[in-house]
């Protein structure tokens, strides 16, 4: 029998080429081959908290930091990476606030899985004009780059809970800028929000009756007066051709764009149905809340009423919220996200609840001083957000009990400059991005390092 001394495995570069799939073998034995690992240490691990080692397929060690002791590897042997922080899925944390020179803010911070901040790329921030149109109104913003000469624009949308919506861009030059806003397009009862679509990248997207249209936001574009809207036949490879959605009426319809999905409700009429279109591939669903209409009812119309859908990674599911005063509605759906993202038919699919109740606000109440005050958010685990009268932020559980938030202060701080809260729109919102945004966006998925020294012996 030898025994020697030596590097048993060396990798500074470990990532998603070698994870991806949730494992990477380290090393195997054969039947005149053991050895005995001494010492790990390894860099660049901090964030994976689901990492591990793996003998013979017992979890054996984690591997956040450096290690000494004696893990003995036996003949026929195997030594794996297990891991389920790989596919590396980042964060955009959107945070939207109202500001006192009555313009809106809009930050996107980038995270990783554990919640730090992604190195190398900074906090995106846009901002609307100073003494925006209908500021007390805005409900979500976005920003695009134009290709043509590269001028960054912030696009944000108004409602006024009864019948008008109007959708805005302005050239974007830094807070308290003046430059005119452009009008992209001004309606009554249609809903619109901001959503995402692999081939169109960020789009503006409104609902006019049965008839679906698009503006793409990083596009070829010399000014906003140059965008035009597209009316496309289906999304991506979707068999849903346009016009066949529930129509709208001129009862306070009102629409959400989250999880690349357009969520809306046609109008006061429909209070226990919430519609939804994928907007990858153009399927549409309806959601039968299946309960007495009035929780539900009463969102449109009133200042304090908005819809929100978080989406919960624990069990893959949707959950559609309903501010009614301090009282927050809400309604699982059945289906999970990966089963709905996968319908693709000529015809609605109907979804079920699978869960639903209320609570109330468990921190004061919530602010309600203005039409778009209490537009909620939610949190990367699918816990609801709102927006409490003290001027900060609150993230509340199905439960009605407070959990971790953070910047719940009545200033905060966005691109290294305090704003103070004045009382209108003040939200957060989490999406997991794909890895199309990622490489957009230019985030490196980490790669990480792990050494082994110890003793080989053979016989």
């Amino acid at each position: 029998m030898a025994d020697t001394l030596e590097s048993i495995f060396l990798n500074t570069s470990l990532g998603a080429t070698e994870l991806d799939d949730g494992e990477h073998t380290l090393l195997t034995t054969n039947s005149t081959t053991s050895f005995v690992i001494k010492d790990m240490h390894v860099n660049g691990t901090s964030g994976l908290t689901n990492t591990h080692l793996e003998l013979n397929g017992f979890n054996v060690s984690g591997i956040t930091s450096n290690a000494t002791g004696s893990l003995i590897i036996p003949p026929n042997s195997t030594l794996k990476l297990k891991t389920t922080d790989y596919p590396f899925t980042f964060i955009e944390q959107r945070d939207i606030m109202g500001l006192q020179n009555n313009s809106t803010i809009l930050a996107k911070t980038y995270l990783n899985p554990d919640g730090t901040a992604v190195s190398g790329i900074s906090q995106e921030v846009a901002h609307t004009k100073s003494s925006t149109s209908n500021n007390t109104e805005v409900q979500d913003m976005e920003f695009g780059i134009s290709s043509t000469n590269s001028n960054r624009y912030a696009f944000f949308y108004t409602h006024d809970l009864n019948s008008s919506t109007i959708l805005r861009g302005v050239q974007d030059t830094g807070y308290n800028h003046s430059n005119s806003e452009d009008l992209m397009y001004q309606t009554s009862y249609d809903p619109t929000a901001f959503g995402y679509n692999s081939t169109y990248g960020k789009i503006a997207v409104q609902l006019n009756g049965a008839s679906l249209q698009y503006w793409q936001l990083n596009s070829a574009y010399a000014g906003i007066g140059a965008m035009t809207a597209t009316i496309p036949s289906n999304f991506g490879n979707g068999n849903r051709a346009n016009g066949s959605y529930q129509q709208t009426t001129s009862s306070y319809p009102y629409g959400f764009g989250a999880h690349d999905y357009f969520w809306y409700v046609p109008s006061s009429s429909y209070g226990n149905h919430l519609y939804f279109i994928n907007l990858e591939n153009g399927q549409d669903f309806r959601f039968n809340i299946n309960t007495s209409p009035s929780a539900f009812t009463n969102m449109l119309g009133g200042q304090s009423n908005h819809l929100i859908v978080s989406y919960r990674p624990s069990d893959d599911r949707f959950i559609y919220f309903n501010i009614n005063g301090n009282n927050i509605y809400y309604a699982v759906i059945n289906e999970t996200k990966t089963t709905l993202d996968a319908i693709n038919q000529t015809t609605r699919y109907d979804v079920g609840k699978f869960a639903g109740g209320n609570f109330s606000s468990p921190v004061n109440n919530i602010e309600q001083s203005n039409i778009n005050s209490g537009v909620a958010g939610f949190d990367i685990n699918g816990n609801f957000i709102y927006h409490e009268t003290g001027g900060g932020l609150v993230a509340s559980d199905l439960t009605g009990t407070q959990v971790a938030l953070a910047d719940s202060a009545s200033t905060r701080s966005f691109g290294g400059v305090s704003y103070a809260d004045d009382n209108r729109i003040n939200t957060r919102r989490h999406k997991r991005l794909s890895a199309a945004e990622a490489t957009a966006l230019s985030i490196p998925t980490p790669t990480f390092g792990i050494q082994l020294l110890g003793v080989k012996s053979t016989v």
